[in-house]
């Protein structure tokens, strides 16, 4: 399992929303069939994974300080 740092995190759930921003201004009606269902599965990808971000965020705000004995 790959761990982020605190501002990594932030940082990357930023870019997701912004690139879930951008998706959503596309056209949907301009699309044939296979890119509507390609772009709306994205949006929805996207979605989950700023989710699983915040979730990470709220997490790693939540946890204390901790302490190591010497």
């Amino acid at each position: 399992m790959m761990y982020y740092s605190y501002k990594d995190l932030n940082y990357i759930r930023e870019a997701l929303a912004y690139y879930e921003e951008k998706l959503c201004d596309v056209d949907i009606n301009e699309c044939d069939d296979e890119e509507a269902e390609e772009l709306q599965e994205d949006i929805l990808y996207m979605g989950r994974l700023r989710a699983l971000t915040e979730r990470m965020i709220d997490e790693w705000e939540n946890k204390g300080p901790t302490l190591t004995s010497v």
